[in-house]
């Protein structure tokens, strides 16, 4: 898939190097390869990238310098605290348009995550929040924001979009991103949306449960349903799709450009004799079948399955104690970085942990991970 032009070297050597010459032991570019490698073999902190990176430093010096080995666990700290962020976050974008070319995206999720024990009491920094579009199609990270201490992801959405080539895409999102603004861009940018309603926009809300409630009253409606049933583990889930385009009762459609229909998830779950349920509503630009509504409800939750459930469990993100500077923003583009190759590496089939155990036993595996013969032909000098 890549070009040999097209490497982590030549993508992340254009960030620029903070330190004075004189105190330049080991080069930036190799400090930043040597982490992707180790965090790809299963380093979760600096003190692992150190120790993995010691016992590959042969292999390592195939493509990279490194005159003076590897660094030390607090160089790896103090220059991810320093990098600038949106310098290695504009590298990413490049390296992920560069390293994914031609694969159509067409569903984006857009979803935020906290990373715990990232706050910086002494500077007064809460844990750092970023919100990611995840493509839900090929289950790689196309971009991240982070969500400012005073704000909210709400704030973040529009710098990320910016990011991304929205044309032609589907975006989901929860209904803390039900917001006219976020529907005008995604309209006017000829994208497509779903996205969760709660009590937060109270008049649309309110119109969009009307209407559900008097279409199920009426035999010849223009409503559209779709049931699906689960059986596993003890547990029976049930759900109930329903959609129509009939705006006609809700009331404050002109202030949201762009919505064609509305759609209902009524869900019950039975685990022995508790039973729980549960009714979702959403707004929607582009579906035209219900199913196709279903599988955009559906499939919006990978980005938690896939990509946060993932960071959180196997790269162990909630654990990182980085709270200094940049750090904490700079090691999660690096454990997105991670995440992509480890997700396109496709000869083996087993999960991210199984893969990340099997690059740091062999170094032919992990150049499969992240297409080393092309890298090796970007040597640096």
């Amino acid at each position: 898939m890549n070009q040999p032009e097209q490497t982590l070297v030549e993508h992340f050597q254009s960030i620029q190097d903070y330190r004075e010459n004189h105190n330049k032991k080991h080069l930036l570019i190799d400090i930043i390869v040597v982490t992707v490698c180790c965090v790809i073999c299963g380093a979760n902190n600096f003190v692992e990238i150190q120790t993995i990176a010691n016992e590959k430093l042969d292999w390592l010096r195939t493509f990279l310098a490194l005159p003076n080995g590897i660094p030390s666990h607090d160089t790896f700290n103090r220059v991810f605290a320093r990098i600038n962020p949106e310098e290695l976050r504009s590298c990413f974008l490049s390296w992920v348009r560069a390293t994914f070319p031609g694969q159509e995206i067409h569903h984006i999720a857009l979803d935020g995550k906290e990373l715990h024990h990232s706050q910086d009491g002494d500077n007064d920094f809460a844990n750092l929040r970023m919100i990611s579009a995840w493509s839900v199609d090929h289950g790689i990270v196309l971009g991240q924001a982070v969500v400012a201490d005073d704000s909210n992801e709400i704030t973040a959405v529009p710098q990320l979009l910016k990011t991304i080539d929205i044309a032609g895409c589907h975006f989901t999102a929860d209904a803390l991103h039900c917001q006219t603004n976020l529907v005008k861009t995604l309209t006017k940018g000829d994208a497509t949306f779903t996205i969760g309603v709660k009590a937060n926009q109270k008049a649309l809300y309110q119109s969009i449960v009307e209407t559900f409630t008097q279409l199920k009253q009426i035999p010849e409606a223009p409503l559209h349903s779709y049931t699906t049933i689960e059986k596993g583990h003890g547990r029976l889930e049930t759900r109930t799709y329903s959609f129509t385009a009939d705006l006609s009762r809700v009331s404050t459609v002109g202030s949201w450009d762009g919505i064609e229909n509305i759609g209902m998830v009524e869900s019950e779950r039975r685990i022995g004799g508790k039973i729980e349920q549960e009714t979702r509503y959403y707004i929607n630009r582009g579906d035209t079948r219900v199913q196709d509504f279903s599988n955009h409800v559906r499939s919006h939750w990978s980005i938690e399955n896939n990509l946060h459930w993932r960071l959180d469990v196997i790269f162990n993100e909630d654990g990182a104690h980085l709270r200094v500077d940049h750090a904490p923003e700079n090691m999660a583009i690096i454990r997105h970085i991670a995440v992509n190759l480890l997700t396109s590496e496709r000869t083996m089939k087993v999960g991210t942990q199984a893969k990340r155990l099997r690059a740091a036993c062999s170094n032919q595996y992990l150049e499969k991970v992240i297409k080393s013969d092309s890298i090796q032909k970007a040597r640096i000098s």
